[in-house]
């Protein structure tokens, strides 16, 4: 019986040909879509999941409500998060990260680069995001002013197999002293950055809060 549906199939396949091959192309480009968006949404859904404690991390966003319209920014004001911390006991900790948008030139020496991708960020940064701190003191890096982490693979381009903690690098914005190495950041994170400093360096936020804090 078996080799009876076996012939007959293939007589039915040899006699209609164009629409066997419309739709195994069909079917063959249905599943190729089908794993491209799966890939895809895989790699979405996996954003930030490596850190440890990522189901206990939060992003504070900010809406603005106006008489005629409401507009929503992934950005709220530093202070935000000391007011947060002290009025809110389920909040354990916090981080605020200040990501610049611009252009910095960096010099060691004979090397001159120009570099974009700068963070600052409070001391705490490698407690609450696990990102390998290769070399430095996790717990006192990002402490002072002009103190910097950078990347392994930036290390690598300024200083080549030397150690550059302690070391300094001449910036557009003044000298910086390297106090630590991380691990590459991986792709799939939505922090990027090669040079990550102390929020310290920043002289507005050392500036006292004037925010206050109700519950409606």
């Amino acid at each position: 019986m078996f080799r009876n549906y076996f012939l007959t199939t293939i007589r039915n396949l040899t006699r209609n040909r164009l629409l066997v091959i419309i739709n195994i192309l069909g079917l063959s480009v249905g599943i190729a879509v089908f794993f491209v968006i799966s890939l895809n949404v895989l790699d979405e859904l996996s954003f930030d999941r490596f850190h440890k404690d990522a189901e206990r991390i939060y992003r504070i966003a900010l809406k603005r409500i106006y008489p005629k319209n409401e507009i929503e920014y992934a950005i709220t004001p530093h202070s935000l998060a000391e007011v947060f911390k002290e009025n809110l006991p389920e909040i354990e900790s916090y981080v605020r990260i200040l990501v610049d948008r611009g252009e910095f030139i960096v010099k060691n020496q004979e090397n001159s680069f120009i570099e974009k991708g700068v963070c600052f960020s409070d001391s705490n940064f490698f407690q609450m995001f696990n990102i390998p701190l290769l070399k430095g003191n996790p717990a006192t890096v990002l402490t002072q002013p002009n103190e910097f982490v950078i990347t392994e693979s930036t290390a690598k381009k300024y200083f080549g197999d030397e150690d550059p903690i302690g070391k300094s690098l001449s910036t557009s914005g003044g000298e910086v002293k390297i106090a630590g190495v991380c691990a590459d950041l991986p792709k799939n994170t939505h922090l990027e950055f090669n040079f990550l400093g102390s929020i310290k360096s920043i002289d507005f936020f050392n500036q006292p809060t004037y925010i206050t804090f109700t519950v409606l």
